[in-house]
């Protein structure tokens, strides 16, 4: 007894969908006979067949599309990097190496999207570990930078400013935590934390470098490579909190956007 989704063919060659259904007229005794109930679903059957393929060419244009944004932004990184070569002011040089950052760190996103077989959220955990691989690669820097984080993923619509938030605060660590004229102390290090407690995400940067001044730690939004921060921690609806003694530590807490039904 059960159900059971099978084929028959029918008298002039036509296979068709069924759903047979049996059921004992006794539950206790099969002796007592079975009953057997026939339903054509093979209307049924081509109808969820069409919905899959729609569904499978969907995900494959949203696939195409990830791809062409992530190669358009990796260009415009390759022209502001060369700009940033050609430039004979150390500041403006620096200041198109922080925007190709930025550039870089969205073409990101939109790549791992396009390699993901969930085309809808960014594994958080992956995007961490290789942006700040290529950060710290693109300085040469030597300052070891470890993560830790637990799996989280997020929508596009957060990924993308949390992923700047952790560019700007990865780079100026890098930038601005370990100058060489420092003193003699620990080794150099950058720790990227994010986790997720009751749908709410903190997100977690901290180094052991020479710490910000007091009025920057205050003022906070207008501190030198911050106001992005804040900036993007208001898109995001999120609380920003900065620490600094014997080091910095940044943290922002946000809440997990709502997901709302998408028009088809």
């Amino acid at each position: 007894t059960g159900t059971v989704e099978t084929r028959w063919r029918k008298k002039d060659g036509t296979i068709i969908d069924i759903l047979l259904s049996s059921t004992a007229l006794e539950a206790t005794d099969l002796s007592a006979g079975v009953t057997f109930t026939a339903l054509d679903i093979t209307d049924r059957k081509h109808a969820e067949s069409q919905r899959r393929a729609s569904l499978q060419q969907k995900v494959l244009l949203f696939k195409e599309i990830h791809q062409c944004v992530e190669k358009n932004l990796t260009t415009i990184s390759s022209l502001v990097e060369r700009q940033a070569m050609q430039s004979d002011d150390p500041h403006t040089a620096e200041a198109l190496r922080r925007s190709r950052d930025r550039v870089h760190a969205m073409a990101r996103v939109h790549k791992q999207l396009h390699g993901s077989s969930d085309i809808t959220q960014v594994n958080m955990e992956d995007y961490i570990s290789g942006l700040i691989s290529d950060l710290a690669e693109s300085r040469g820097s030597s300052v070891a930078i470890s993560a830790n984080t637990s799996d989280v993923c997020l929508e596009i619509d957060q990924a993308t400013p949390c992923s700047l938030i952790l560019n700007e605060l990865v780079s100026n660590a890098l930038d601005r935590a370990f100058p060489e004229d420092r003193r003699p102390g620990p080794a150099p290090q950058i720790t990227v934390g994010l986790r997720e407690c009751d749908a709410t995400l903190t997100l977690i940067v901290e180094d052991n470098g020479i710490g910000m001044p007091a009025d920057q730690v205050r003022g906070h939004q207008t501190a030198a490579g911050l106001d992005t921060v804040a900036l993007l921690a208001d898109q995001l609806g999120g609380q920003l909190h900065i620490e600094s003694n014997q080091g910095t530590r940044v943290e922002l807490s946000f809440p997990r956007a709502k997901v709302t039904a998408r028009t088809k």
